[in-house]
């Protein structure tokens, strides 16, 4: 959790004015204690009273480095991958919980914020960022039974994403494999099926995929395991609009990313137990520079479909600049028709034959040599008949 984007609202006042025309990419905005990138700054969305966007420094201090390693079913530490990702950004992480040690896959040319965002991914790490340092957990926020969100209460309005597409209530699990010295098939010493027997009685038994973990020993840890698995199968999303109760003396409505609360939505029948996963606040400054808090919305849930819902676009857009600036290589298919049916020809030419001569290479078809190709270190001719119709020199 924690997606580091900070909207801010730039007055036009008397203050302002001698440098919002300036106003440029990678300036700094300082908020609630930590410094932030602007990233899409516009002079003319400011005055027209609308926001801009901000992200943490620490993603734009992390975009900016690449990483040319790879692995390929690499077994690792979390404690050893994160601080040899920090190494000499400025950067401290600290792992707060225990993690359980992940096989990595990964490319070359990643940004070691892509790395960074991989990493929690296999580790299960939520996140917190404050000022230069990183704290890890294997779950951020507190439970807060006391503090309940009630459309009789403080709702002004709610609506509900839904994402059931591949939603299970039950799944075979598999644990504590037995190593493998022969190369032989894999053995599991021990076997568990997990039931959320509520879900069952509600839609029905739904076999979801099997579950193998060959590094968990203990059945209690297979279990939340799969609990956590099965609550990642379906993608439930609640965006709330509140009236911040705090100016009527209810301090305990301060919320967190990643606290629990008490949602209780009558007209469509729910009260339920659920995480917040993004606070959205809008502020203005009173007459006396005081910040006051005028719109307050929280989305709550599955951080699986907020993450679908919110990051998809930002990050096509990203890939689709770094093909443009050259970091990413364009996968095969989105190439242009020509390039894809000339690569299909010459791969397809099984009856070529390769000569390496001292001073060039010649490569030919095997039923007629005057259809050849020649290459030395002053280029390359094409030859059609033995006649010479596409040369290329240095």
């Amino acid at each position: 959790m924690e997606s580091g984007l900070c909207p801010s609202l730039f007055l036009m006042d008397e203050m302002n004015a001698d440098f919002l025309e300036n106003l440029d990419f990678d300036w700094r905005a300082a908020f609630d204690g930590d410094e932030h990138t602007l990233i899409n700054p516009s002079t003319q969305a400011i005055l027209k009273g609308k926001s801009v966007s901000a992200v943490h420094r620490f993603f734009t201090d992390f975009g900016n480095h690449y990483l040319q390693d790879e692995a390929e079913d690499e077994s690792r530490t979390a404690l050893n991958a994160y601080v040899d990702l920090f190494q000499g950004i400025g950067y401290t992480v600290h792992l707060v919980n225990n993690f359980y040690a992940a096989t990595l896959n990964y490319q070359k040319n990643q940004t070691k914020d892509e790395r960074f965002h991989y990493y929690n991914e296999r580790y299960k790490a939520e996140f917190i960022i404050s000022g230069h340092n990183v704290y890890l957990y294997n779950k951020i926020g507190t439970y807060k039974p006391d503090v309940r969100i009630d459309e009789d209460l403080n709702v002004k309005d709610a609506k509900v994403m839904m994402d059931t597409q591949s939603f299970w209530t039950w799944c075979k699990c598999c644990f504590d494999k037995e190593d493998d010295t022969d190369g032989g098939e894999e053995v599991y010493r021990q076997e568990y099926v997990y039931q959320n027997h509520d879900l069952i009685a509600i839609y029905g038994e739904k076999e979801g995929p099997a579950l193998y973990q060959g590094a968990i020993k203990h059945v209690n840890v297979m279990k939340e395991f799969a609990q956590s698995s099965q609550e990642a199968s379906y993608s439930v999303s609640h965006e709330v609009s509140l009236i911040d109760l705090r100016k009527q003396g209810y301090e305990e409505f301060i919320f967190n990313e990643g606290d629990t609360v008490r949602l209780s939505l009558k007209s469509i029948n729910q009260t339920l137990d659920i995480r917040v996963i993004e606070i959205d606040e809008t502020f203005v400054e009173d007459e006396q520079g005081d910040k006051q808090l005028i719109d307050f919305t929280l989305t709550l849930g599955n951080e699986n479909v907020v993450k679908a819902h919110k990051n998809s676009k930002n990050t096509a857009m990203i890939t689709l600049q770094e093909w443009i600036d050259g970091r990413r290589e364009m996968p095969f298919n989105i190439l242009p028709r020509a390039i894809q049916r000339a690569a299909d020809i010459v791969m397809g030419d099984t009856d070529s034959v390769m000569e390496y001569r001292k001073d060039r290479l010649i490569g030919h078809h095997d039923k007629n040599a005057g259809n050849n190709v020649q290459l030395n270190v002053s280029g390359l001719v094409f030859n059609r008949n033995g006649v010479p119709k596409t040369a290329m020199t240095y």
